[in-house]
């Protein structure tokens, strides 16, 4: 696929689960392309369904749980499937503790 991603070094207090959302902005000529989203050594997949008005017009969508080992590790978002138009305007990934 493209040879753009994005990639992120953190240090995590916890082996733990993390609920994991995207905020992004995807207008229509997007819908469809698709990502994988790693966070140490596990994967979510995620595919762009719900689009923007327009590249600044962001929206959150929430991928799922994931557990992510503590100390250093990356978050990386790749693209994995691409239409016509860029994967997406990414503006945030969020982790959240997730509570059993």
């Amino acid at each position: 696929m493209g040879d753009e991603w994005l990639e992120w070094k953190v240090r995590l207090p916890e082996d733990v689960e993390y609920d994991m959302a995207i905020t992004y902005a995807a207008p229509d000529t997007c819908k469809g392309n698709a990502y994988v989203l790693t966070a140490g050594n596990n994967q979510l997949a995620g595919q762009i369904e719900v689009t923007t008005k327009d590249w600044f017009d962001f929206t959150t969508v929430k991928l799922g749980r994931i557990r992510i080992g503590s100390g250093r590790q990356s978050i990386s978002v790749k693209p994995v499937k691409l239409g016509e138009a860029p994967l997406m305007n990414l503006h945030e990934i969020t982790l959240t503790q997730a509570h059993q």
